[in-house]
């Protein structure tokens, strides 16, 4: 049950991503979070809130999300997400996407409002960007 519970969290961070919900994204993590990656660090809600807005730029996304393992501890736990986003954006006139493959390593807190990320860090496993076709 706690791993499904810690799955579904992830699924329900790439599901607000893609619609983007920003405002409602915080509350999936705990207040003292940490969300990281490549050039950017976000502490807190208000960072994290803000720096969502970077996503804004693309027309649409979609997050592919795979090969979730975690190790629980208590109220603790530390998983691994893999994931696959594409993102659309037009550039010069041509509609391109920018498609990345995704390695997050996650922290967790169960608390009062159950299961939030503690800290998540994005590796860049590859990515390759082309304009879309037909």
């Amino acid at each position: 049950a706690e791993k499904l519970a810690l799955r579904e969290l992830v699924y329900r961070y790439a599901r607000k991503i893609d619609a983007r919900a920003f405002d409602e994204i915080p509350a999936l993590f705990t207040e003292d979070m940490r969300l990281s990656g490549p050039g950017y660090e976000m502490n807190g809600h208000v960072e994290l809130r803000a720096g969502l807005e970077l996503i804004g730029q693309y027309q649409a996304t979609l997050h592919c999300v795979h090969n979730h393992l975690v190790t629980l501890d208590g109220t603790n736990a530390a998983g691994e997400t893999y994931c696959v986003a594409g993102h659309l954006y037009e550039k010069d006139g041509v509609a391109r996407k920018l498609d990345m493959g995704i390695h997050y390593h996650d922290g967790y807190q169960h608390g009062d409002a159950g299961w939030r990320f503690s800290k998540r860090h994005l590796d860049l496993v590859w990515q390759q960007d082309l304009p879309l076709q037909g």
